[in-house]
C-alpha cells in the first residue's frame, strides 16, 4: 500500500480499541467534536515556502499535481505564512467525483477546479511526521490566511445524530458525508487511528428486485457469481459481494426483493461498492 503524506481520517472501528471505547459513548462525538463537509474530490498537499509563495501541489501519496498551477497562484499570503504545508480539496460543485480525478491526474491546466483548505502544519512539523498544535488552532491560522471561499466550513455539531447529518450533507450536493473533527487533536503523518478525524459516510440502502443471476468463475465455478437486480432507469446492476456459500447455490433468486448497500453514486448513475444486505422478505414491491 502506497505511503499517505496526510494525517487520514478513518472509519470509527478502525481507531484504536481503547480509544474508540470513548468515542462510542451514545452521543460522545456529538458533543465533543466539530465536523466539516466531505467533499466528493482528490486530496492536495501544497508547499508554501520561507517567502509565502505556493510552490508545488502533490497528491497524498507524493506525485506531482500537474494541472492545478492556477491554485497555486491563487495561494497569496503577502509574506506573513511562511513554511507550512496545506491540505486541501481539489473540486468543484457540478462536478462527480471521476471527472474531477481525471482533470487532477491530466498534464494539461484544469483550471475550473478549484480547492477548498481543510488543515494546515509548519513544515518542519510536517517533515518530522507530527504536530502538537490543536486542529482548531491550525484552523485559525487558515482562517486568517485563506479566502473564506477557499475554506472547508467547520461547524460545532449539536447533539443529533451525526449520520443523519451526513445523510442531510450528502443529499444535498457533491459531498461525501462528514468527517468529525477533533478540536483538540493534533496531527500525525498517517492513518489517524488516534481518533482526531473520523469519517462519517453513511452507505446508501436500496431495495431492489433480482431480475437474474450470472454464473461464477474461479471459486465460485459452477454456481452463482452475482445477482442482477434492477436500478432507477431500467440500469441493471451485478451484486456480486455480500453472497454466502449458501446464497451462490439457490436457484430461486429471480423475482425476490433484496436490501443493497452501496458507499454512493457512480458517475454513470448506478451504485458505488454496492453490498447484498439480505433477501427482504417482508416487502413484495422493489424501490425501482
Amino acid at each position: 500500500m502506497a505511503k499517505y503524506l496526510v494525517h487520514k481520517a478513518v472509519d470509527l472501528v478502525k481507531v484504536k480499541v481503547k480509544r474508540r471505547a470513548v468515542l462510542s459513548q451514545p452521543g460522545y462525538l456529538e458533543s465533543n467534536y466539530w465536523v466539516l463537509k466531505k467533499y466528493d474530490g482528490c486530496c492536495g498537499i501544497i508547499h508554501i515556502d520561507g517567502e509565502g509563495k505556493a510552490t508545488q501541489i502533490l497528491t497524498r501519496t507524493g506525485e506531482k499535481i500537474r494541472s492545478c498551477d492556477h491554485i497555486l497562484n491563487w495561494i497569496t499570503t503577502d509574506g506573513h505564512w511562511r513554511n507550512v504545508v496545506l491540505f486541501v480539496e481539489l473540486w468543484h460543485p457540478d462536478m462527480d467525483f471521476s471527472e474531477i480525478s481525471g482533470k487532477v491526474r491530466q498534464h494539461k491546466p484544469a483550471p475550473e477546479l478549484i480547492y477548498k483548505a481543510w488543515d494546515v502544519v509548519p513544515l518542519l512539523d510536517y517533515y518530522d511526521g507530527a504536530c502538537s498544535v490543536p486542529f482548531l488552532e491550525r484552523y485559525g491560522w487558515m482562517q486568517a490566511n485563506i479566502h473564506p471561499d477557499f475554506l472547508a466550513y467547520l461547524y460545532p455539531f449539536n447533539p443529533v445524530s451525526l449520520v443523519d447529518e451526513a445523510n442531510v450533507v450528502r443529499a444535498s450536493g457533491p459531498y461525501d458525508g462528514l468527517i468529525a473533527k477533533d478540536p483538540n487533536g493534533t496531527w500525525k503523518l498517517g492513518l489517524g487511528t488516534g481518533g482526531e478525524s473520523i469519517k462519517i459516510k453513511p452507505p446508501l440502502s436500496f431495495d431492489l428486485e433480482v431480475v437474474g443471476t450470472t454464473e461464477g468463475e474461479g471459486k465460485h465455478e459452477g454456481r452463482i457469481g452475482s445477482l442482477l437486480v434492477r436500478f432507477r432507469a431500467g440500469v441493471v446492476l451485478g451484486i456480486g459481494t455480500g453472497l454466502s456459500d449458501r446464497d451462490r447455490l439457490r436457484d430461486d433468486w429471480v423475482g425476490k426483493i433484496v436490501e443493497v448497500e452501496a458507499m454512493g453514486y457512480s458517475s454513470e448513475g448506478s451504485l458505488r461498492e454496492p453490498r447484498l444486505k439480505g433477501e427482504r422478505f417482508d416487502k413484495e414491491q422493489a424501490d425501482f
